[in-house]
C-alpha cells in the first residue's frame, strides 16, 4: 500500500535533505571537537544519518506519484519545523567553516536538529498508511535515542 497523499512526497524529500545536512554537520564536526567521547558520538551519528537518508530514499520510491506530480508543499508547520532545522544545521557549518565552533555548540546544535528531526518525523506518520506507521515510528525511537546520547554526553562536558 503506498503512502496517502503526494504530500508525503514533499515531506519525505524534506526528510532526505535533513539526514543529508545531519551526515554533513556530523561528520564535519566529528574533526573539530576536542572531547574524543563527542567525536566518536558524531561519527557514529553520521553512519547511522546515512541509514536514515537510505530509509526515506526507499519510502520515497513507494510513492509513484513522485516523479509525476508537480511541487505540494506541505503544510506550513511542517515547514516551520523543516526550515528550523535545516537553518541550525547551516549555521552549525558555517561555524564549523569558520573554525568556530566549540563542542558545547555542536553538541547544542545537534540536540535542537535532533529535537526537530523528532517532531518532524512524528508529524509524518499522518500521512503514511498503517504499513509504513511503524518503520517511522522505529525511525523516531532512534532520533530519541540520539537525543539521548547528546543530552548525555553534554552532562559530561560541563
Amino acid at each position: 500500500m503506498a503512502l496517502i497523499s503526494y504530500a508525503a512526497c514533499e515531506i519525505i524529500k524534506v526528510a532526505i535533505e535533513i539526514e543529508k545536512n545531519g551526515y554533513r554537520f556530523y561528520t564535519e564536526a566529528a574533526k573539530l571537537t576536542k572531547s574524543s567521547s563527542v567525536a566518536e558520538l558524531f561519527r557514529n551519528l553520521a553512519q547511522e544519518e546515512i541509514q536514515h537518508q537510505a530509509f526515506f530514499e526507499g519510502l520515497a520510491k513507494l510513492i509513484s506519484q513522485c516523479a509525476t506530480n508537480g511541487t505540494n508543499q506541505p503544510d506550513e508547520y511542517l515547514s516551520a519545523i523543516a526550515d528550523a532545522s535545516i537553518i541550525q544545521q547551516k549555521r552549525g557549518m558555517k561555524a564549523i567553516a569558520a573554525g568556530q565552533l566549540t563542542d558545547q555548540e555542536a553538541l547544542d546544535i545537534a540536540i535542537q536538529v535532533e529535537k526537530n528531526a523528532i517532531l518532524y518525523y512524528t508529524e509524518l506518520l499522518r500521512f503514511v498508511t498503517d504499513k509504513e506507521k511503524g518503520m517511522v515510528q522505529e525511525l523516531v525511537a532512534e532520533e530519541k535515542r540520539h537525543l539521548t546520547n547528546l543530552t548525555s554526553i553534554g552532562k559530561n562536558l560541563t
